[in-house]
């Protein structure tokens, strides 16, 4: 299966955008009902990666409205694993000790955990119990100062720099409660650059950037900057240039923080849709509504994990 919209994994050029592989099989996003091309009804712009009359085969049918959300699929979540071998993300008795003058910090003290593929997980707490470093850890930013982190068969101690910063841009997709999108850019060269970061040729970079922001309903939006966009379709743009370059899982740190309550549930709405197809989703909350919709609700207080 492809991960996300129509995967255009290999049509990159140069060293890190070669074969685009993050390892394993990946959700298939195609079974949301996302075309294989999308038209623009916009004007042809000197962005490259805007569509032209050339890219289009003979006879493709006019642009048209963005199409209605597919049904809600909380129903049929993904099956569990059949053995903890499958785990995708296992931490074993990892402790991230902090030293704050004469004085030692425990922002993780001894977590143990197993995270199938394709789980959907809570993380919550109050301030201080240790989620963002546990997000941190997860995601590669941070390194445990005991104990062991396995993340998709791979341990992380025994990779370099290097080689974490590809898994970071292989295999881990991550949103923001700030969104951190680049103000001069419009939404489409936003999505973009993790693709310019690893190599992607233009062409196929054209293709991803369409499909990943049609997948998140913001086709009409592709050439606005973010100051002209509403905080839910900021953080729309955020998630798709989180799922850009097809994770197999991705972390969200209080991704509804900002927003009022409609778009929040929005927001909510396409992350489920996301792991309904297979994604591995860690989420840090403090709204215990959003929390509700998680299949799982890791609870922290103290650095541990109090109720798995």
């Amino acid at each position: 299966m492809s991960v996300g919209w129509q995967s255009t994994r290999g049509g990159g050029s140069g060293g890190a955008g070669g074969s685009g592989e993050a390892g394993g099989s990946s959700p298939g996003y195609a079974r949301l009902g996302i075309p294989p091309r999308l038209a623009l009804a916009e004007p042809r712009s000197a962005d490259p990666w805007l569509p032209r009359a050339s890219d289009a085969p003979c006879g493709d049918p006019p642009a048209s409205p963005d199409p209605p959300a597919p049904p809600d699929p909380r129903g049929d979540p993904p099956a569990p694993p059949a053995s903890n071998d499958r785990a995708i993300i296992r931490l074993d008795h990892v402790s991230r000790v902090y030293q704050v003058g004469e004085s030692e910090v425990r922002a993780l003290d001894d977590v143990s955990l197993d995270l199938a593929p394709g789980e959907f997980a809570a993380i919550m707490g109050p301030s201080g119990s240790g989620k963002s470093t546990m997000l941190n850890v997860l995601g590669c930013l941070d390194t445990p100062t005991s104990g062991s982190y396995v993340l998709d068969g791979e341990p992380v101690e025994k990779l370099s720099e290097d080689q974490l910063a590809e898994v970071r841009q292989r295999k881990i997709g991550f949103i923001f409660q700030a969104y951190h999108l680049v103000g001069r850019m419009t939404a489409a060269r936003n999505v973009e650059l993790p693709l310019i970061f690893a190599g992607v040729e233009s062409r196929v970079r054209r293709d991803r950037v369409r499909a990943a922001l049609e997948a998140v309903g913001l086709t009409k939006r592709m050439t606005h900057r973010p100051d002209q966009l509403s905080g839910g379709e900021r953080q729309r743009v955020a998630i798709a240039r989180a799922m850009v370059m097809e994770p197999r899982i991705l972390l969200a740190d209080e991704p509804t923080g900002n927003l009022d309550t409609k778009s929040g549930e929005e927001i909510v709405a396409l992350l489920e849709r996301l792991n309904a197809v297979g994604l591995t989703l860690v989420l840090v909350t403090h709204d215990p509504g959003v929390g509700a919709h998680a299949r799982r609700v890791l609870r922290m207080r103290d650095g541990r994990i109090v109720e798995a």
